[in-house]
């Protein structure tokens, strides 16, 4: 593009900018030639051809060869049907849709400040294929070629949104049509034939904002269910059915369909993966870093690195630290990615055994919205961390929205910089078995809604602070003890929008018959969980107190609810599950309308 002297040049994202809009200008001036969409409806891709009498029936019912007569009648551009099949005026249709694929490319790239990827190849692909449309339509006969040109240019313009970051950086998501193909994406990163449960990917999309923000009575549960069922509908996963559930927990990937999503999501830099399709630990390209357990040889020039003698390019500890855990391919690669702890927005523990990084790049990681440590899978992998000096860096995670720690040994407890994390809204500390102190100020958490502590069976303490979660909808392995001021449900029943409640009682004093008044001022509780603990059973020596029959008396009542449909099998001996349907004043904390099944994950 040539310039005056006097004429300011454009910068590169200036220059993509101008070359999309004359792109918008063009289609548009075409694609307003075409008749009002109810006088030509055309279903492009759903259209069957009828044998019979030769014509081309839409979706709707609609024959084009009909439809034409009709348009032929009042717009004399739609002269012949040569173009494999298109009318001109179905033509200037199908252009318009793309204009409006243009437009939003266009709305995207003046939002951005910075942009990364080079595109002039594409764009010079993009341009060729609009003027070769654009000149076909001039011509008073329709080429074949034109329908095949179309297709080609959806396809291209797909490749170019694919790159923009908004599309796959967490820049924001401008269709529902977004949502979805990032949702899909992140199935990318899982191993061939892995199970990946339901519970998981609605943390990771919550924790991405691919869910909400919610309209009233809309819940993140139904979202995850419908959009997973679109994907089961296409054909892209199948669910992993087990005859004890109505409902799959866990889902699973064709090996075919991996393989072409890893492709799709290699070219969108949404992880890093290797020749085979892995992810890879390299994120000095992408905003999203994957911690995997490293099964080849350290990688060659640190090997070097490391038996030299001299002096010569020293790299500092941190550097080395950094390259022990991550294994970069070359030095280059290293401190690229030194550099960009600052953009990361996700950092995944895919198959890392002790994924404790070092306290000083932890503490740069001030973008992250989602970290996630813990296990994922549903088969055995044991985590573990050597101190948690680490989790210090906390404190710098102001944009955090999900922290997973699930199933990690060594994390005696939550470090009180957790407190800084005012936008997280979820935390999972699941099966953490060497857990036994929450930090009092947890309370600050003001937005979080799920807090899940099932499966920490130190936990001797809930603090106070507990009651201030205005916002929490599911609390799991909530504990009763005899602790002085630790929480109680009376503390708790302040949770307005408490929904879910599971309860582990490691006290012999707990009678539910005295707690009748604190369930009832839950709200809008619908299931509640109680489980007694080796400290909250009843003592089995013949003198009993009056509590704990008390307590024997309420559990056989809660056990006699509807008839069980065999889903409790397996179920803990000393739990019940209720689902409540009501919360009445004059209900009487459990409903009677109560039924009693295994207990399941919220």
């Amino acid at each position: 593009m040539s310039t005056s002297p006097d004429k300011p040049i454009l910068s590169p994202i200036q220059d993509i900018i101008d070359r999309i809009s004359k792109l918008c200008e063009l289609t548009n001036k075409y694609a307003t030639k075409a008749n009002p969409p109810h006088q030509n409806t055309v279903a492009t891709n759903t259209a069957t051809e009828n044998q019979q009498d030769g014509s081309t029936t839409t979706s709707r019912g609609v024959s084009r060869g009909e439809d034409s007569q009709r348009t032929q009648k009042t717009d004399g551009s739609n002269k012949g049907k040569d173009g494999g099949g298109y009318s001109k005026t179905e033509a200037l249709h199908e252009l318009g849709k793309l204009y409006k694929e243009l437009d939003y490319m266009y709305r995207s790239f003046q939002k951005l400040e910075k942009f990364e990827n080079d595109l002039s190849d594409p764009l010079k692909t993009l341009e060729a294929n609009v003027k070769d449309i654009v000149t076909d339509l001039d011509k008073d006969e329709l080429p074949k070629q034109v329908p095949h040109n179309l297709r080609v240019l959806r396809n291209n313009i797909t490749r170019v949104k694919i790159l923009i970051p908004s599309q796959h950086q967490g820049g924001g998501i401008n269709s529902e049509d977004d949502r979805l193909r990032l949702c899909f994406l992140c199935f990318a990163i899982f191993p061939e034939n892995a199970a990946i449960k339901k519970r998981f990917l609605r943390f990771w999309w919550v924790g991405e904002e691919l869910i909400g923000p919610l309209k009233e009575g809309e819940d993140e549960k139904d979202i995850v269910n419908e959009t997973l069922n679109i994907f089961v509908e296409k054909g892209l996963i199948q669910p992993v059915l087990k005859k004890s559930r109505l409902e799959p927990r866990s889902y699973k990937m064709d090996p075919i369909v991996r393989s072409c999503l890893n492709r799709f999501a290699k070219d969108a830099r949404f992880f890093d993966y290797d020749q085979e399709g892995k992810p890879t630990m390299d994120f000095s390209s992408c905003k999203k870093a994957c911690m995997v357990r490293s099964e080849g040889a350290t990688a060659p020039w640190f090997s070097e690195y490391l038996k030299e003698e001299s002096g010569q390019g020293k790299l500092p500890v941190d550097l080395v630290k950094l390259q022990m855990l991550f294994n970069f391919p070359d030095r280059n690669t290293l401190m690229t990615a030194s550099k960009r702890f600052d953009k990361l927005q996700i950092l995944f523990n895919l198959s890392k055994q002790f994924p404790a990084l070092p306290t000083e790049w932890f503490s740069k990681m001030t973008e992250l919205k989602v970290l996630y440590m813990g296990k994922w899978e549903t088969t055995a992998r044991h985590i573990e961390v050597e101190d948690i000096d680490f989790l210090k860096g906390l404190k710098n995670m102001k944009n955090l929205r999900l922290l997973s720690l699930q199933g990690i040994s060594g994390i005696p407890k939550i470090p009180s910089t957790i407190q800084n994390l005012g936008n997280l809204r979820i935390l999972d500390l699941r099966a953490c078995h060497n857990l036994g102190r929450l930090p009092d100020k947890i309370g600050s958490l003001k937005e979080l809604t799920y807090l899940d502590l099932s499966e920490c069976y130190l936990l001797d303490y809930m603090p106070k602070r507990l009651s201030d979660f205005k916002e929490l909808q599911v609390l799991k392995g909530f504990v009763i003890v005899d602790t002085q001021n630790s929480c109680t449900l009376k503390d708790l029943s302040n949770l307005k929008n408490l929904r879910k409640l599971s309860i582990n009682v490691n006290t012999t004093k707990f009678n539910i018959d005295d707690e009748e008044r604190s369930l009832n001022r839950f709200q809008k509780l619908e299931k509640l969980r109680i489980a007694w603990g080796s400290r909250g059973m009843p003592n089995t020596n013949s003198s009993k107190s009056k509590s704990d029959i008390k307590n024997q008396q309420a559990a056989a009542k809660a056990s006699t609810g509807k008839e069980n449909k065999g889903d409790d099998k397996g179920s803990e001996a000393n739990s019940k599950t209720t689902k409540v349907e009501g919360n009445d004043e004059q209900n009487s904390g459990v409903s009677s309308n109560q039924e009693t099944k295994r207990p399941q994950s919220f």
